[in-house]
C-alpha cells in the first residue's frame, strides 16, 4: 500500500550504501508483480479553503480525532476505531478499537494521549457523537465542555466537507487497508493489529505531505502539560459570576433564564456590553447574550469559531 516512492525512500534510508531504481522502475516493478491497483481517474471538485480553522502553527497546534467507520470483526461484535493526530506531523497518536461511540470512552481515549503528549491549543472534529450534542441549541457536548476548561479550543468543520480534515481521512484509507482488511477475530487481536500500524505509520512509513519524512521525525511534545485537577475559571473582576443551576438556568436580578443543562454547576460570567445587553461566558467562549428587555437568552452557535474566543 506504500507505492515506489515511499518504497525507495524507506529503502535508501535502511541502506544507504546500495543503489535503487528510479521510481518510475520501481512501480513498474510493483505493477509486474500484480501490486498496484489500477483506479479510474475521477474528477475532483475543488474547495474554497475555510477561514474559520485555525492554521496549523507548528506540533500541536491542532490534533484532529474521529471515528473510523465501524466494521463486523469475526466474532461478530462491532469494532468503532477511534484515532487521533497531530495535523502538523501527521502523527497517528491514538488508534483505539472501542465498542462503541459514547462520550465516556473517548474522553478516557483522549485523556491519556493528553497525559502522554500534553495538550494541544485545538482539537479538530466532525459534527457527530460524542463530539456534538444535538439536543442543545448550542450543540455543546460534555466532551466539549471539558476540552474548554482544558483551555483547548474545539474546532468542527463544516458538514458533509471531510475534505477540511484531508489528511486525517487520508490515513483513514490507509488504516483501512492495512489494519482492518481482513477483520480480526476479536477486540483484543484487533487492537494489537492497530498499534502494530501506528508504530510503522510514525516511525517507518515517509509521508508525502511532509516531504517524505517520518511523523517521528517531526513531532515533539506539548510544553502544556495535563494538569493534576481540573482548572478553574479565571473571570476578570469586573465580570458578574453566577452559577448554573440543576435546570440550566442562570438567575440575574429578578430573572431567571436557561443557558444550557450540560453546564449545570459550572461557573459562567456576564458583562454589560450596552443598554439591556449582556454577553454570558464560559471560560474563554462567549457562548451567547441575554436580552434583559425581552428576559430572553440567545445562544452564539458560532461559540467554538475564533472571533468568539475573549
Amino acid at each position: 500500500t506504500w507505492g515506489p516512492k515511499k518504497i525507495v525512500r524507506r529503502l535508501r534510508e535502511l541502506h544507504p550504501a546500495l543503489e535503487f531504481p528510479a521510481l518510475s522502475t520501481a512501480g513498474n516493478i510493483l505493477k509486474k508483480e500484480g501490486l498496484v491497483l489500477s483506479v479510474r481517474k475521477r474528477h475532483r471538485l475543488r474547495f474554497s479553503s475555510v477561514d474559520q480553522l485555525r492554521p496549523l502553527a507548528g506540533p500541536n497546534s491542532t490534533w484532529a480525532t474521529d471515528f473510523k467507520g465501524e466494521f463486523p470483526l469475526r466474532n461478530e461484535q462491532i469494532c468503532y476505531p477511534l484515532t487521533l493526530t497531530d495535523l502538523f506531523s501527521r502523527k497517528l497518536l491514538r488508534c483505539e478499537a472501542l465498542t462503541s461511540t459514547t462520550g465516556g470512552p473517548a474522553m478516557r481515549v483522549l485523556e491519556s494521549a493528553f497525559r502522554e503528549f500534553g495538550l494541544p491549543s485545538t482539537l479538530r472534529m466532525d459534527n457527530g457523537t460524542p463530539f456534538r450534542n444535538h439536543l442543545s441549541a448550542l450543540k455543546l457536548s460534555l466532551l466539549c465542555v471539558w476540552l474548554i476548561e482544558l483551555g483547548i479550543n474545539p474546532e468542527f468543520i463544516s458538514p458533509g466537507k471531510p475534505q477540511q480534515n484531508g489528511s486525517h481521512e487520508r490515513m483513514h484509507r490507509t488504516l483501512k487497508a492495512e489494519a482492518v482488511s481482513p477483520p480480526s477475530s476479536g477486540i483484543p487481536e484487533q487492537q494489537r493489529r492497530f498499534d502494530q500500524f501506528r508504530r510503522e505509520y510514525n516511525a517507518d512509513r515517509p509521508h508525502e505531505g511532509i516531504a517524505l519524512r517520518t511523523p517521528d521525525s517531526i513531532y515533539v511534545g506539548s510544553a502544556r502539560r495535563y494538569p493534576k485537577q481540573r482548572p478553574q475559571a479565571s473571570y476578570g473582576p469586573h465580570l458578574h459570576i453566577r452559577l448554573v443551576s440543576g435546570n440550566g438556568q442562570i438567575r440575574w436580578g429578578h430573572t431567571q433564564f436557561g443557558v444550557a443543562r450540560i453546564l449545570r454547576g459550572k461557573r459562567v460570567a456576564l458583562e454589560h456590553i450596552c443598554d439591556g445587553l449582556l454577553r454570558v461566558q464560559f471560560y474563554s467562549k462567549v457562548i451567547g447574550m441575554f436580552d434583559e428587555e425581552d428576559r430572553t437568552f440567545i445562544p452564539n452557535l458560532g461559540w467554538c469559531l475564533p472571533e468568539s474566543d475573549v
